[in-house]
């Protein structure tokens, strides 16, 4: 059964609706109400996730792939503008410019084992300034990350002050 069953909205929220229900409210709502969303995802996605009685992790990876794409499209340019996006990339980058190229190779090469990227196997440096480059092929993936990472830890950051403000 579907924890979104009550709900009268045609996509379904899963472990979203934590977000839903934060200060994002507004957003989340006008995008879920968008004509964009709606042909992003289709409601024939929705019934089959909805009607899961096991987790369908590559399905479910994959339809949350599409939507994080499709929010890194809408929000991304303005995102990077932010001060605390630079701020974050500023304190992060020496791990993060790192793992953002290791993913691209990851994808690339379809393997997480280093042997098997050619030239690409002893990591360099100067590879993140390479990718790094809006002329680059991979610098849009590379973006995604920056993307992704910031959101996921300002999110966690959020939760974390909140349960140590709690005493937690």
């Amino acid at each position: 059964m579907s924890l979104s069953a009550n709900v009268n909205e045609k996509a379904s929220f899963g472990a979203f609706m934590a977000v839903y229900r934060s200060r994002f409210f507004r957003y989340v709502y006008y995008f879920l109400n968008s004509e964009f969303f709606r042909n992003t995802f289709s409601n024939d996605d929705s019934k089959q996730i909805n009607q899961l009685t096991t987790i369908d992790f590559p399905y479910v990876q994959t339809k949350k792939q599409t939507y994080s794409h499709a929010i890194f499209k809408l929000k991304g340019k303005e995102t990077f503008k932010s001060a605390k996006f630079k701020e974050f990339y500023a304190e992060q980058k020496h791990w993060l410019a790192p793992y953002a190229v290791y993913l691209v190779l990851r994808d690339k090469y379809e393997t997480s084992d280093i042997n098997c990227w050619d030239k690409y196997q002893n990591f360099r440096i100067e590879w993140i300034e390479e990718f790094d480059n809006p002329q680059h092929e991979s610098y849009e993936k590379l973006q995604y990350t920056y993307f992704m990472q910031y959101h996921l830890y300002t999110q966690l950051k959020e939760v974390s002050d909140y349960a140590n403000s709690k005493g937690v």
